[in-house]
């Protein structure tokens, strides 16, 4: 913990914050909405930068190809870094997020921290409320989901800029990670077990460049790569919304895996993947061909079809 938080001579450490948005579901959590960093040293927050993830693109330089499947069902004929995260295996998300990353905003990191908005909630339930800069409200494990639903900015009047939508998220992110930080005693102590969970259910999800970290986040399974273990059954189901809304939020999904040891020589394993879409919207699914040019933050569109791509890993 002491190198992680540039204690002494360890000096400042620069983290890549990659906010995930379980809402549009995505391999390693969520649509990558927003990025930025964070430095600390002696266990202090010297600053942080979190910005809508669209606008870290500099389309003036050359892409890497998007994978297949986003450019047949999403249109993309390129990665950008909001796609990122497409890859199950955290790891090689990581290596493009931080090369994506790279293209606009040039600096090194030394780790890399993926949360979800679950760990908002999580963290607030343990911590308390926080106040966040031009909301009038304490904001409470309660009511952080339903204002960061409904906390897009629109620009100025006559703003003719790239305007970044998300600036509430690094106002909000600001006083909670603060709050982590200088949690003490008997805080802390509610605090770890909260962050060890959050680890084992994979809503935080972590690489660090140090080696003896990395180690252990390899035996804890807290580091998101793909590890099937040697002559042993494995199964991992990976949903990816790819219908350019929030539907995940109606969504409930359920899985059923039976195994067969009847003949030891064929064995056989039956899965069930059950969607629940709790809309009550009555529109016609089609394949969302249209979202060209359509200004999709205008709402938080989720009463609407749901587009998923399923991917199950097993063994060979």
């Amino acid at each position: 913990a002491p190198h992680l938080l540039g204690v002494g001579k360890d000096g400042p450490q620069t983290y890549l914050l990659m906010i995930q948005n379980e809402d549009e579901l995505r391999a390693t959590g969520g649509y990558l909405t927003a990025v930025g960093s964070a430095v600390v040293k002696d266990g202090k927050l010297l600053s942080i930068s979190i910005e809508s993830s669209e606008l870290v693109d500099d389309l003036s330089k050359p892409y890497p190809k998007a994978p297949w499947q986003l450019d047949e069902y999403m249109m993309a004929g390129f990665l950008v870094l909001r796609d990122a995260n497409w890859f199950t295996d955290f790891p090689t998300s990581v290596e493009w997020a931080e090369y994506l990353y790279s293209y606009s905003r040039a600096h090194s990191v030394d780790g890399v921290i993926a949360i979800d908005q679950h760990v908002a909630v999580e963290l607030l339930k343990t911590l308390g409320p926080i106040r966040v800069e031009d909301v009038s409200f304490d904001i409470t494990h309660e009511n952080v989901l339903e204002y960061m639903r409904a906390a897009k900015e629109a620009p100025p009047p006559g703003t003719t800029s790239r305007w970044d939508r998300k600036q509430f998220i690094s106002r909000m992110a600001k006083p909670l990670l603060e709050k982590v930080l200088n949690a003490r005693g008997t805080t802390w102590s509610k605090l770890a077990p909260v962050l060890i969970k959050l680890l084992d259910e994979r809503h935080i999800l972590l690489q660090f460049d140090d080696i003896e970290t990395t180690n252990l986040l390899e035996r804890r399974k807290w580091d998101g790569a793909v590890r099937p273990p040697q002559n042993s059954d494995y199964l991992m189901a990976v949903d990816s919304n790819i219908g350019f809304n929030k539907s995940n939020v109606l969504l409930s999904t359920s899985l059923t895996y039976t195994v067969d040891l009847s003949s030891l020589t064929n064995p056989t394993g039956n899965l069930i993947v059950s969607h629940t879409n709790r809309s009550q919207s009555d529109s016609v699914c089609a394949p969302r061909l249209d979202v060209v040019g359509v200004d999709m933050s205008k709402a938080y569109t989720i009463d609407a079809c749901h587009w998923t791509y399923l991917r199950i890993y097993k063994p060979a």
